[in-house]
């Protein structure tokens, strides 16, 4: 009798147990719900950083990578795109021509659109953060020959994104024709990019390039 009473005490706590770990299987750890949150809260927020940066960390692995890109790739939810695009360029990994083209598809598919113009810019960002030779070359063209491509961002970003995969203050600003300023931010942002090259950062890292595109309260601070 003692033995039932102490089970029967013990199943509340199995099964609020049994309750958290489905949670976690089910949303915590599950980046295709975290990704439909994320795009579901306000930006920006506490909230909407704390689950991009379990997005990010969850991200550090070529499945992952390659779910993202496959929807990138056919087009499929679309509404994520956005998210997927700055995941890819914060994440880092193996170098891969494919960032390049699926980046590129939705740059060119999206560039002249002023309501998408969020997409245009996450894939300038994500282009100067994967900072190889072919991006350079990019953004290298856009920057030179902004005028003429009928961009629906400021030119600026475009500048920024090349500095981040050159480090090359002068180029930029001669290219651009900007007075480019290279602040102290920029500069750690394009350390991280030197010392994390060819494979995936460490969350710390992610934040550091994420501190770009974030509102000074809500800046990663180390």
């Amino acid at each position: 009798m003692t033995t039932f009473r102490s089970n029967k005490a013990l199943l509340p706590i199995v099964i609020f147990i049994l309750f958290i770990a489905l949670i976690k299987l089910l949303v915590y750890d599950n980046t295709k719900v975290l990704y439909i949150i994320a795009e579901g809260l306000d930006n920006p927020s506490s909230s909407f950083y704390k689950v991009v940066e379990r997005i990010y960390y969850l991200s550090k692995n070529d499945s992952e990578i390659d779910r993202v890109i496959n929807d990138l790739e056919s087009g499929k939810n679309e509404f994520l795109h956005k998210l997927y695009i700055r995941t890819i360029g914060i994440v880092g990994g193996n170098e891969r021509d494919l960032y390049n083209y699926v980046i590129m598809k939705s740059y060119i598919k999206n560039q002249s659109n002023k309501n998408r113009s969020s997409i245009v810019y996450a894939a300038i960002d994500s282009l100067g953060f994967i900072a190889n030779k072919s991006t350079t070359n990019i953004l290298k063209r856009l920057t030179e020959n902004y005028e003429n491509h009928n961009m629906v961002i400021l030119k600026y970003p475009v500048a920024r994104a090349l500095y981040l995969a050159t480090g090359d203050v002068n180029m930029v600003r001669e290219i651009s024709s900007m007075d480019f300023i290279e602040t102290s931010e920029l500069k750690i942002a394009r350390k991280v990019l030197e010392n994390s090259k060819g494979r995936y950062r460490t969350v710390e890292e992610m934040l550091l390039l994420a501190n770009l595109n974030r509102p000074d309260k809500y800046k990663f601070r180390p």
